[in-house]
């Protein structure tokens, strides 16, 4: 095979793991606010932030809103959960643009509701800039029937409120988490990695096969500090795959204070992928063990271990020569 033809094969690998990866991805960020007894008909779950005109997705009434309910515009903005503003905070339902919310087919047996912002980046804004919230229920006529106190949104930078949101409606109170919500240069590194991760494995397995080959001994006295270097390369991106998982595992956990293990599948550090990406870091492992096996025994017969095999091999040769 041509080395064009591998370059090929090599890139085409990489674009159906970005295929995979991505496509028919949806971007939307969900937030489930979940009673704790089943909300009648008729009855919704809002969230409320301190959010005014200024803000570049402020909207007065949404259209939306005027399915669910079946209000005009100009009545919409006459309800009380429209008109809220105590302490500042406002409806993101009725103000915030690129809201969107989803209550349940069947009030009575089901008390969450989903409330959706345009994606993970914007949810982040929001939570960045307003920092608190607060959980309101209200009726279909937009009247006011309680309102939560204020919350958190924000712990520390990067760590927001999770996605799950408990509301104890007799005590009018919320349980919840935060979690720790990646960058954009996280996210890149990450994503890099896992994609090189599933073209590795390959690659390490073609190196090795192609270094047994092209050497005629079955005994591995040919190996070399270099060659062992080469087979390193490919290990690197399951090492920046397990520092990546790891890092998001301490900043989910430690920094947010939740009591979290290393073994949940949220971190995604012991998984099949896991070990199918490792396979470069065990093959260069056992490598570096058997360079370092024949580097000792070397040493210890008096064989020098600076040179490469084939170098020693004629300076031994020219030694006897001298000596004849």
């Amino acid at each position: 095979m041509t080395r064009n033809k591998i370059k090929l094969f090599l890139l085409g690998i990489i674009a159906a793991a970005a295929l995979c990866i991505f496509g028919g991805c949806d971007n939307s960020y969900h937030i489930t606010v979940k009673g704790d007894a089943p909300i009648t008909k008729g009855k919704y779950l809002d969230i409320l932030m301190p959010i005014d005109n200024t803000d570049e997705m402020w909207r007065d009434h949404t259209s939306i809103a005027k399915y669910r309910f079946e209000l005009e515009p100009h009545d919409l903005m006459k309800t009380e959960i429209s008109r809220y503003d105590e302490d500042g905070f406002r409806s993101l339902f009725f103000h915030y643009e690129l809201f969107e919310y989803y209550p349940p087919d069947i009030p009575e047996t089901d008390s969450s509701f989903d409330i959706s912002f345009a994606d993970e980046g914007e949810f982040i804004r929001m939570m960045e800039k307003y920092k608190k919230f607060r959980i309101a229920l209200f009726d279909e006529k937009g009247n006011v029937l309680q309102v939560s106190p204020t919350y958190d949104a924000r712990k520390t930078r990067n760590v927001y409120l999770s996605d799950k949101i408990d509301y104890h409606l007799s005590e009018n109170t919320l349980e919840y988490e935060c979690e720790y919500y990646s960058t954009d240069n996280f996210d890149m590194i990450l994503i890099s990695s896992e994609l090189l991760s599933l073209v590795m494995p390959i690659v390490s397995l073609i190196m090795v096969i192609a270094m047994f080959i092209s050497n005629d001994s079955k005994k591995m006295s040919w190996l070399t500090q270099k060659q062992t270097f080469i087979l390193l390369i490919p290990s690197i991106s399951f090492v920046s795959y397990m520092m990546c998982r790891l890092y998001y595992f301490i900043m989910d956990s430690v920094v947010s204070g939740k009591n979290a293990s290393i073994f949940d599948e949220k971190y995604e550090i012991f998984t099949l992928f896991t070990l199918y990406s490792s396979i470069p870091f065990f093959i260069a492992l056992a490598f570096l063990i058997c360079l370092a096996v024949r580097l000792t025994s070397k040493k210890q017969n008096g064989t020098p271990t600076d040179i490469l095999p084939d170098a020693g091999n004629n300076l031994t040769q020219s030694q006897g020569n001298n000596n004849n």
